[in-house]
């Protein structure tokens, strides 16, 4: 084993970008930047929010993160910071958002698909 860095990432799939990091969420909404050869953090921040099945996207410089509770939020992949925050729907959601062009889709557990234009 290389590394391994403790918390419950196991609900939200990481995500891969390509430069040699990833992407982790826990169910609690903390999101990590880590470098996949050491494990060292690149940057951490807490969304606040509980992220329970759903998995993040990432547009551009900016990552997407679905919230079990409706909500959308935007973290800025070089630092963390948050680049928005949207509730879409009271309702329940589960599903990880996909990009379609400038369109973030999400949708939720009572079968509403909404398209968001991005920024």
């Amino acid at each position: 084993m290389l590394w391994k860095l403790a918390g419950s990432a196991m609900y939200a799939p990481a995500v891969l970008l390509g430069d040699g990091s990833a992407l982790l969420t826990t169910e609690w909404g903390v999101m990590s930047r880590i470098d996949l050869a050491t494990g060292a953090e690149r940057w951490r921040t807490d969304l606040a929010v509980r992220v329970f099945n759903a998995g993040v996207v990432v547009n551009g410089a900016t990552a997407w993160a679905q919230s079990v509770d409706g909500r959308l939020l935007g973290v800025d992949l070089t630092d963390g910071t948050p680049r928005g925050r949207l509730q879409h729907s009271l309702a329940y959601s589960f599903s990880t958002p996909a990009i379609v062009g400038d369109i973030l889709v999400v949708g939720d557990q009572n079968g509403i698909v909404a398209g968001i234009d991005l920024p």
